[in-house]
Formats: structure tokens, C-alpha cells, sequence
């Protein structure tokens, strides 16, 4: 009777820390999310925006829908400037860039693009009583460019026909 005692002790105290370290596992295994860090220029509304430090826009609740639900992954997103953002991607500061990224051929060949949004045009912005119909008659004019952006590479790819002359927004400016 006695080893019948310690036998059924035994096992319940065995089931029993079993049990515990089930318990334990999966506290554990819900509490240690992976954080996927989130890189945008907070400056391109309405995909990617921030009011009253809350990031905002399409693009942000895309990513908030997404990972809402996930067991696996935490998101945080953070503003850094916009031709950094890729290069921050390469060097695995950021897993994720939502910025309203343009596709094309050489990005493409590095990073994963979700299928099209939107679509951009690109417009030509000029002083009062100047008109330009065509890049033609931007030959030899300075233009002002965002480092990185699809936009730039627009008088990049004619300035083999046309000559332009490049500039950073930070140079317009005071």
C-alpha cells in the first residue's frame, strides 16, 4: 500500500511539473514576439504621416492590419529620412519600409514590393508665367531632386538626350 502511495505521488508530482513547464513555454513563447521595426519618412500624406507622435496613413494601417493578430511578431515604427531608409533596410536596422515606395527594375532585385496602391505622376513644377511642356524644354535647367526617389531618376534616365543640372532640396532652401 505504501508503494502504491509513493508510486501515485510520484506520478502527480511528475504530471504536475509537466504541467507547470507546458504553462511556463507558452508564457514564454507569447511574451518573446520578434520586433519588426518599421521605417518611414513620416512625410509623404496621405500614405505615411504622423499626428500628435501617432503614426498615420495608408500605408502604416496596412502594416497595423497585418501584424494585428500575430502571435509571432510586435511592430514599432520609427521616422528616419527617406534616402536613408533603404540603406537601413540593407543593414538590417529596419525589416520593413512604408513609404510609398515607387517599383522599379534595380529595387526590385533587392527588396520585396507588395503589389501596386497607387499610382504616381510626375508633374512638373515651375515660377509663375513659365511653361515647360515637355522635359525638351528643360534642357539645360536646374532641377531640384529627393535623393533616392523614382522622381530622380526621371531626368537621370534622358540625361543622356538632355542636359540637367542636379540639385538637392536642401539647396533651395534659406
Amino acid at each position: 500500500m505504501k508503494k502504491l502511495f509513493w508510486s501515485l505521488a510520484l506520478v502527480s508530482i511528475t504530471v504536475g511539473i509537466i504541467a507547470g513547464c507546458a504553462q511556463t513555454s507558452k508564457e514564454s513563447s507569447e511574451k518573446s514576439k520578434v520586433t519588426l521595426t518599421v521605417a518611414t519618412d513620416s512625410d509623404t500624406a496621405p500614405f505615411t504621416y504622423k499626428e500628435n507622435d501617432d503614426f498615420k496613413g495608408y500605408d502604416i494601417d496596412v502594416v497595423k492590419a497585418i501584424f494585428k493578430d500575430s502571435k509571432e511578431y510586435d511592430v514599432t515604427f520609427v521616422t528616419t529620412a527617406f534616402d536613408s531608409i533603404l540603406a537601413g533596410i540593407d543593414a538590417d536596422r529596419y525589416q520593413i519600409a512604408a513609404n510609398d515606395f515607387n517599383y522599379n527594375e534595380q529595387r526590385a532585385e533587392k527588396y520585396l514590393f507588395s503589389d501596386p496602391i497607387s499610382k504616381s505622376n510626375y508633374a512638373i513644377v515651375s515660377a509663375n508665367g513659365t511653361e515647360y511642356d515637355s522635359l525638351d524644354d528643360l534642357s539645360g535647367k536646374t532641377t531640384e531632386v529627393l535623393p533616392g526617389s523614382n522622381y530622380a531618376q526621371v531626368p537621370r534616365q534622358t540625361h543622356e538626350i538632355f542636359y540637367f543640372h542636379f540639385a538637392s532640396v536642401e539647396s533651395f532652401l534659406p
